[in-house]
């Protein structure tokens, strides 16, 4: 591996566990304002709702984690793009599959993890 092939899945990956750790926190926020009226007249403690969010998080993550990987793409190359580093790398002699062939592994990655 490259060190650019490096430096460009460092960036990606930063940015999508950012993203994964965000969308779980407002799915479970969200959803948990949206059945507040069922938890509270149940009297249902932290520990079961805790158990449930978290037996619940591998479907959570099945429907997070492809917007979280869109995302990070996108704002990765938006970065390279603004800092003019994806012309450095093309006047260098690569093409655009060599500069993105990283994203796309690990695109294929995560799609692969959540099929599963």
């Amino acid at each position: 591996m490259r060190i650019l092939d490096r430096y460009i899945l460092k960036s990606t990956l930063g940015i999508f566990f950012g993203c994964l750790f965000l969308f779980l926190f407002l799915y479970i926020v969200i959803d948990v304002f949206a059945h507040l009226d069922d938890i509270l007249k149940q009297q249902t403690n932290f520990q079961i709702l805790a158990q449930y969010y978290l037996s619940y998080l591998p479907i959570i993550f099945v429907q997070v984690a492809p917007i979280a990987c869109l995302l990070s793409t996108l704002y990765t190359f938006a970065k390279l793009n603004r800092n003019n580093e994806i012309i450095a790398m093309r006047s260098s002699g690569l093409s655009i599959y060599q500069i993105t062939k990283t994203v796309i592994i690990f695109g294929f990655i995560v799609s692969l993890f959540v099929f599963w």
